[in-house]
């Protein structure tokens, strides 16, 4: 079938004319890769250059794994873990100390409570009168509050020292960590 307009049948033309020139192209890039890898590129050439790579990236890895273990030694070597490990138990028996010292004082003044009110009943039962009751009363709170008094001061004989042994220790865990760094 015959094409009547001149203008359709010029575009049907360069269109088989682009078509052509493409199929030429195609068939020369085609034909020059083929030559370039069976001539140009010797296959173990292309084994020989994949294990350089390998190689390469082998060594690329050691290199960046050399680096992060310098690194991290570094670190390890500005915390001074040592003289931290150090502080934390010295900070340890601090505490426990205190925390022992601090519970024997709980006991004693549980003691005490439990020795007044044993102390009141008895007195009570051995009262004679309503009027012995007034006199019992005065004569074992009189006798508590002076214990209590005296575990309370205890007490805070304690709290102060460990206040005073915290005092100590961050002192001495400080300059022990300034130390380590110089």
């Amino acid at each position: 079938m015959a094409t009547q307009n001149p203008f359709i049948q010029q575009w049907i033309e360069f269109n088989k004319l682009a078509i052509d020139s493409f199929k030429q192209v195609a068939n020369a890039n085609v034909e020059g890769t083929n030559q370039a890898l069976t001539s140009v590129i010797d296959p173990s050439g292309a084994a020989e250059l994949t294990q350089s790579y390998i190689t390469l990236f082998k060594d690329l890895g050691q290199v960046y794994t050399d680096s992060i273990n310098n690194i991290f030694r570094t670190q390890v070597e500005v915390m001074n873990l040592q003289t931290t490990s150090e502080a934390y138990q010295n900070f340890w028996d601090i505490y426990l100390s205190s925390m022992k010292d601090l519970g024997e004082k709980q006991v004693e003044l549980m003691q005490l409570y439990i020795n007044a009110t044993s102390s009141y009943l008895n007195q009570v039962n051995n009262a004679k009168k309503v009027e012995d009751l007034g006199a019992v009363q005065t004569s074992v709170l009189t006798e508590f509050q002076d214990n209590a008094k005296k575990n309370m001061e205890a007490t805070l004989g304690v709290l102060n020292a460990l206040n005073q042994g915290i005092e100590v220790w961050t002192t001495k865990s400080l300059n022990a960590m300034v130390e380590g760094n110089n």
